[in-house]
């Protein structure tokens, strides 16, 4: 194993365990910088990281605010204020000029972010600060001491293999593509396939029939952590001219982790209605499949959420068993899947680029395949 130098930067639990489980495939040197508190340090401990710096929220002054407008007394517009009238837990983007001198000091080679949106800018900032560029990564493997990247180029169409030969390269990259498996208590339930779809729909789990090809049941076993390493408690000071809050707002998000699912059904422009989806919604429940989707059912038809997009700009899985109802199969699609162990496809054009990277297809329409089989699996 080498013994490269790596640093992961997350401010989520979830992506704290999965960076630096995934990680920890490509070195044993380890370490990490959490923002958003305990949590977010312990799971990033939890799974092997030598050393874990936590950052401490800093206040900025709610005068900045009252300056663009907004009372400072006002609370439920600048969000969380302290008795000196300070806003808190500043946005971990407001300390990268601080967090990419950190990095040098510990000379940290490789720095992986999860490309959420903050997880992007912060990578980006800090890049910046280094005098280095940020590149998504589709897959990664360390050769020779140097970073060795893939990523989608071309909308998807070309995948461009890059050696990263700066003393400090910076990435980010999606759920799943470090490989990483997350504890069972975080693995999908399918329970949560009910978010999808209207309330009335509960899900029915039940066993995988023998009625369909069987799928390796291989278990991706979380490893052992290793001994446990520190926490160490920073403070990173911020850059000039920070971001100020203004107000917070809930955004709806569904709990998915597409990712360590190990069956899941995509759908596509098949369907008609969204209403129709109950018919995937049924056989995913009789599989105990996540259900999940391509990108114009999300982002056109707003059918489902964007936390079950699959895609090259989604989420990448590697499930045993990957069905597509109703998906073309155009190659920004297919490359989310293409690492799945069976992918079986129902498309009624038998054309459909789909089937020319399926194990099995089934030309037919949905609506008269899909009540069949997930009768047949009762």
């Amino acid at each position: 194993m080498s013994n490269y130098s790596i640093w992961v930067v997350a401010h989520e639990a979830d992506a704290a365990a999965e960076l630096v489980s995934g990680a920890l495939c490509l070195s044993s040197n380890v370490n990490a910088v959490t923002f958003g508190g305990e949590a977010v340090a312990k799971a990033a401990q939890a799974q092997g990281a030598l050393t874990v710096l936590s950052v401490n929220a800093i206040d900025t002054p709610a005068t900045d605010v009252s300056a663009m407008g907004t009372p400072a007394t006002d609370v439920s517009a600048v969000g969380t204020s302290g008795p000196d009238n300070t806003l808190k837990n500043c946005l971990p983007e407001n300390h990268s000029k601080a967090l990419a001198k950190l990095l040098q000091e510990r000379n940290s080679k490789l720095t992986i972010f999860s490309a959420t949106a903050t997880g992007r800018l912060m990578a980006g900032m800090v890049a910046s600060h280094l005098g280095t560029s940020a590149y998504n990564a589709a897959s990664i493997t360390i050769n020779d001491d140097t970073p060795v990247i893939t990523s989608m180029v071309y909308g998807g169409c070309a995948i461009a293999t890059r050696r990263l030969l700066s003393s400090q390269a910076v990435i980010t990259v999606g759920a799943g593509v470090l490989g990483a498996v997350l504890p069972e208590s975080q693995e999908p339930q399918a329970s949560a396939l009910s978010a999808a779809l209207p309330e009335s729909q509960e899900p029915q789990a039940s066993a995988l029939s023998s009625a369909l090809p069987e799928a390796a049941e291989s278990e991706l076993a979380l490893s052992e952590p290793q001994a446990s390493g520190s926490i160490e408690q920073i403070d990173l000071s911020v850059n000039d001219n920070a971001a100020v809050v203004l107000e917070v707002k809930p955004r709806k998000t569904e709990s998915v982790n597409l990712a360590a699912a190990k069956r899941v059904i995509g759908v596509g422009r098949g369907f008609a209605a969204k209403e129709d989806l109950e018919l995937a919604f049924n056989l995913a429940s009789k599989l105990d499949a996540e259900l999940a989707c391509s990108r114009p059912i999300t982002e056109s038809e707003n059918w489902m959420a964007r936390e079950r997009y699959i895609g090259v700009s989604g989420v990448v899985v590697k499930p045993e068993l990957y069905i597509a109802l109703g998906i073309s199969g155009q190659i920004q699609h297919m490359v989310g899947v293409n690492q799945a162990k069976t992918i079986i496809a129902i498309n009624k054009d038998k054309n459909a680029p789909v089937f020319k990277q399926a194990d099995y297809g089934i030309v037919g329409d949905i609506y008269e395949v899909l009540p069949v089989l997930t009768s047949a699996l009762s």
